[in-house]
């Protein structure tokens, strides 16, 4: 568990708390999972899920992440998801490929005069 408190640029502060917990298995396996509370000060507060994992089969490596964000803020909420994984084939020549996608809603919460 780590939590911090930081001023940024703009002069807020941001409050922040990380939970996470890490997997390993035999060298050959991960999954690894941490979740993100922010808060920064009359701005925004939200969530940030990651999750990420891997294994180790023969010459094939696999690895794939996920991460989500929903935030509530004075100007506007946010809601945003990535995920990517890839493999890669190692032996005299290293072949790999890797897929990521994403997505982004937002929502306006006041109107600008």
């Amino acid at each position: 568990m780590i939590s911090t408190s930081a001023q940024e640029f703009n002069g807020l502060t941001q409050n922040r708390f990380i939970f996470s917990f890490l997997n390993k298995w035999n060298n050959k396996s991960t999954l690894n999972y941490r979740i993100n509370y922010l808060d920064e000060q009359d701005s925004y507060k939200g969530t940030k899920n990651d999750l990420d994992f891997g294994w180790i089969k023969g010459k094939f490596n696999t690895k794939g992440n996920l991460s989500y964000l929903n935030t509530n803020a004075t100007l506007q909420d946010t809601k945003f998801i990535r995920g990517g994984a890839g493999t890669e084939y190692t032996g005299k020549k290293e072949v790999g490929q890797l897929v990521e996608v994403w997505n982004t809603t937002k929502r306006n919460t006041t109107t600008l005069n």
